[in-house]
Formats: structure tokens, sequence, C-alpha cells
């Protein structure tokens, strides 16, 4: 029928024979709400293409399972909601709601509280990040040569964080944990960490130890190189 078909009531499709046992699948509509029904025992497959190739499965135990492609969320802040999960046996829960994850890279820079450096040659800039959530996970590693640090003063940052952090409060920054470095000057018997500033881009570098945490001045890095990681919370 050119112009469409309609039913009142329930629409089934029985089984053909063309395969072993038997089933059903019906549309079914009930007042406000309505049904997609099968009597199968096996699985329900939605399939398309030319070769009707299998797109999407439910299995006998009612796994919803995605043969090829992915699952894409078309609208910005909606996710996979835990909340049947419940929440934590301390504390309290703003959201159980998974809507974010990402893979990519950056590109981190030394860069001085004030001034800049007159000269630096980097031989290796390179950033990876995941991010989960609001939860960010940054690793890098750099090298540098030719420095000048003349024209900069007060303090040394790792610029160019891929996510801002949160300004929540210092709670959401996080420690930055060195894994190497080379190349830097005047620490004493302290060791170089730093902590990610809160409602920016920046790792600020420090020197900890003996009780208390002093900024690493532009003049105490050299030549050298860095390795490190640090996790911390997104805006």
């Amino acid at each position: 029928n050119s112009s469409g078909v309609e039913v009142f009531g329930n629409l089934i499709a029985e089984n053909d024979g063309a395969g072993s046992g038997t089933s059903e699948i019906q549309l079914q509509p009930y007042g406000t709400d309505g049904y997609i029904n099968c009597t199968a025992s096996g699985n329900l497959y939605t399939r398309m293409g030319t070769g009707y190739a299998v797109r999407t499965q439910i299995d006998s135990s009612g796994n919803f399972i995605v043969q090829s492609g992915n699952i894409k969320l078309a609208t910005a802040g909606k996710g996979i909601d835990f909340s049947s999960t419940g929440g934590p046996n301390n504390g309290s829960d703003s959201s159980e709601l998974l809507d974010d994850y990402e893979e990519g890279s950056f590109t981190p820079v030394l860069t001085p509280h004030t001034g800049s450096f007159s000269a630096i040659t980097y031989t290796n800039q390179l950033g990876r990040y995941i991010k989960i959530g609001h939860t960010v996970h940054v690793w890098l590693y750099m090298s540098w040569t030719n420095i000048n640090t003349s024209g900069a003063i007060t303090g040394t940052y790792i610029s160019g964080l891929p996510y801002t952090t949160s300004s929540g409060g210092w709670v959401d920054g996080g420690s930055f944990t060195p894994n190497y470095y080379a190349g830097i000057s005047n620490m004493g018997t302290k060791a170089l960490s730093g902590y990610t500033a809160q409602n920016n881009t920046i790792i600020v570098l420090t020197f900890v130890g003996s009780g208390n945490a002093t900024g690493v001045s532009p003049t105490y890095i050299g030549n050298g190189q860095l390795y490190g990681g640090v996790t911390y919370r997104a805006a």
C-alpha cells in the first residue's frame, strides 16, 4: 500500500521455519508505553547493509553487545549513569554520571612566572593525557638546550596543560611527580616537585624538603631534561 499500513493492536512476525525452533517478534503498543517483544531463547539482532551485517545483539542473558561501530552520545553532558550502584560509605557524591573520555596530546612549555627566557631550544616537547570525567592524567617529557634565563625572574612553570584546573579549591589540584630530571641547580638537600595551580593550565615547579617548599627560580634552570606526571581535577 503506497500510503502505508496501520495495525490496530499487536503486529506479530512469526518464525518462517528457516531456522530450528520457533520464535516471534511483536510490536505492542500499550497505553502510553510501547514494547518490542521477542520470544526467542537465543539472541535478538539488528542487521544493516546489503550483506545483513550484524550491528547489535541482545543475548539470552540480557547483555547488549555492539558487534560493529561505537556507542556515540549526541548530546553534551550525557553519558553512563551509575546512580543505581549507590553512594559511598563515607562522604557524599555529587554525580554518578560518566560523561567524558578522551585521549590526546599537548605541548609542554617551560615558562617563567615573570618575564621570558631570552633563548631556549627544545629537543623534545612531548605531552600525553587521558581524561575520564573531570579527572585528567598527564605525562610529559621535555629536553632543552641553549637556554638563556636573562629576563626571567620569580618562579618557573610548565605551561600548556590540556585542561584548566578546577577553581573549587586547592584540593582540586594535583602533585607533580618527576621521574627523572637533569640540569637543575641550587637544590641543596631538597628534591624537585610541583603542583597544578587552581583555575589555570600550569604546573608550578617547587623544591621540597627540610620541612618546607620553595619556588624554582628560572636562574636555576640550565640545559637539561625532565620526565614526570600529574593527576588533577579539570573544571
